[in-house]
């Protein structure tokens, strides 16, 4: 897609004179349940694509583990509560260090689903 739209509501916090808080229309990629966007707006080298969709799977796999109410719930108050930085946020590390087990070896296969499963354990959660 061209680039990732910020939702309609950010309009009317710009109106009131509130910053946005997280500006879409700069991510690579965002997961919506089993849906991924990837923006144009933010070139992807062809060496990242793989790690890049790797990473929004594992998100994939977090929204059917946790539910959609579930997920939204942890992913905003871990964003709040890592003050509001989006490389603080718990299933955002989780991830990453997914991610990184994938780009060390991606031919070695493992099983992303226990390895999601055992994270989310960590929340009192799976």
């Amino acid at each position: 897609m061209p680039v990732i739209q910020n939702p309609p509501f950010y309009a009317d916090l710009e109106d009131v004179g509130i910053q946005i808080p997280l500006d879409f229309r700069r991510m690579t990629g965002i997961t919506f349940i089993d849906t991924i966007l990837i923006s144009d707006a933010a070139p992807v080298p062809p060496t990242e694509w793989l790690p890049l969709l790797f990473h929004e799977l594992v998100h994939v796999l977090q929204y059917e583990e946790l539910g959609l109410n579930r997920f939204v719930q942890l992913y905003v108050n871990g964003w709040a509560e890592g003050g509001f930085r989006y490389e603080d946020i718990p299933l955002e590390r989780d991830a990453y260090e997914l991610d990184a087990k994938f780009r060390s070896a991606p031919a070695q296969p493992f099983d992303t689903l226990a390895t999601v499963r055992n994270q989310l354990s960590g929340y009192g959660i799976a």
